[in-house]
């Protein structure tokens, strides 16, 4: 059913669709419009004809002042991103990445876990594990611990696959000296990961 509706719209909202739900539930028009690469005109008519099919709906605008969306049901997002092949979902995780660090330049910490997430779905390691160690660097600041210690078992999880060299020796000792005193205040100098 989800996917008739899909098939319904044009193929310009289509592809619209497809990249919204590559950026997540929710998302913004400033993103979409960087990644889309559509002109405003395009990018309107898009969303108005998501939004009149009920595939999207508005959010208002956020602290940015940007209009924000999300999708109606989690189920048709899945579908959208269902209809895109790996070779595509990756290089659009790769943009959304890149929009959303050139968009939140002088806030990266605010979206530093979003921006490790999309370059990790895009295959683009070592930015994710940086963007992770900057999400834990905040997690940490702000208390949450257990976070900051998910973040960084994550970093190091993406780095287990990658050759064997300097950097990649000192990238493992930057995050086992992030991770060490995290782990001491949760688990105690007796635990064997400390």
């Amino acid at each position: 059913i989800l996917e008739a509706r899909l098939a319904q719209l044009s193929p310009e909202s289509r592809d619209l669709a497809r990249i919204a739900a590559v950026i997540g539930r929710a998302f913004d028009a400033a993103v979409l419009a960087q990644v889309s690469e559509h002109s405003e005109d395009r990018l309107v008519q898009g969303l108005d004809d998501l939004w009149q099919q009920g595939i999207i709906r508005e959010q208002g605008f956020n602290r940015l002042g940007v209009e924000a969306y999300d999708f109606n049901h989690d189920k048709i997002r899945e579908v959208a991103y269902s209809g895109l092949s790996s070779i595509r979902r990756r290089m659009l995780h790769r943009r959304v990445a890149e929009a959303l660090e050139a968009l939140h330049a002088t806030e990266l910490d605010e979206v530093s876990h979003q921006i490790a997430l999309h370059y990790e779905q895009a295959g683009i390691a070592i930015k994710a594990i940086r963007a992770y160690q900057r999400a834990a660097q905040v997690a940490h600041r702000l208390g949450a611990v257990q976070e900051a210690i998910a973040f960084l078992t994550q970093a190091q999880t993406l780095l287990q696959p990658l050759p064997e060299n300097s950097a990649r020796t000192g990238l493992a000792l930057a995050l086992q000296i992030d991770l060490g005193p995290l782990l001491l205040a949760t688990k105690g100098y007796a635990a064997p990961e400390v």
